[in-house]
């Protein structure tokens, strides 16, 4: 059947588009959903139904059912502060099907060098620390700071031209042996660990009273440095 693009342009496809996961993973045990609430509201702020606007939310359909997504958009703050003529594509959802996946990145590309982009680069969510990257391993567990990406996601962007842009490890540690015992970390991780010397440095849980405060103090720590993968390709004129 014919893979047919079409972009979300009113809240029944809006729906669609972010529910497509749970449809396409529903018998993944690794999948967790994300909350579709939280980033319904979240992609509204971006006025995604604006033709004018330079954020595109894409649906590929197959006889009139959705097969997969994808999110396109330019970043300014991201432009002015790397100096950069960027497009971002993010939240490629496609499950097997590499042919819809491919119709989609070929829309990306058309609206990449419309928008006067230079480069195309992704995955990436809304934000420069959110959902960032392709999994490259680690298929079989639950994603942490990442999307859920199945094993043939990263080899297909690969055979499109898309060259990694660095990679970053993501450890999983059972804190406690069998008896309940702290487990020790890592040589590795401890050493690191070790070698950080910051005067006054204060480890603390969070405060509910203050969690405003704190959430604060953690975009501060977490935004400066994003240790993800992520994969870029360059645009022809």
């Amino acid at each position: 059947m014919t893979v047919t693009v079409t972009p979300v342009l009113d809240r029944a496809a809006l729906r669609t588009w972010v529910e497509l996961d749970r449809v396409l993973y529903a018998s993944d045990p690794t999948f967790v959903a994300p909350n579709a609430l939280v980033r319904t509201r979240r992609l509204l702020a971006r006025r995604p139904f604006r033709p004018e606007g330079h954020f595109r939310l894409l649906l590929a359909e197959r006889a009139g059912r959705a097969v997969a997504r994808i999110a396109v958009y330019r970043d300014p703050q991201h432009d002015r502060h790397r100096s950069e003529s960027t497009c971002f594509f993010g939240y490629l959802d496609c499950g097997e099907d590499l042919e819809a996946a491919a119709a989609l990145l070929d829309e990306a590309e058309r609206l990449a060098r419309t928008w006067k982009a230079e480069t195309l680069r992704g995955p990436r969510g809304l934000t420069r620390v959110d959902e960032r990257g392709v999994l490259v391993e680690g298929t079989h567990t639950a994603p942490f700071l990442t999307g859920h990406h199945p094993p043939n996601l990263a080899p297909f962007l690969t055979s499109r031209g898309f060259q990694t842009h660095h990679e970053a490890l993501a450890y999983a540690i059972e804190l406690r042996d069998p008896q309940g015992r702290r487990r020790p970390l890592p040589k590795a991780l401890e050493a690191r660990a070790r070698s950080v010397d910051i005067p006054d440095l204060e480890v603390r849980p969070c405060r509910w009273r203050q969690i405003r405060r704190d959430l604060d103090l953690a975009y501060t720590v977490m935004v400066p440095a994003p240790r993800f993968k992520r994969l870029e390709s360059h645009c022809s004129p």
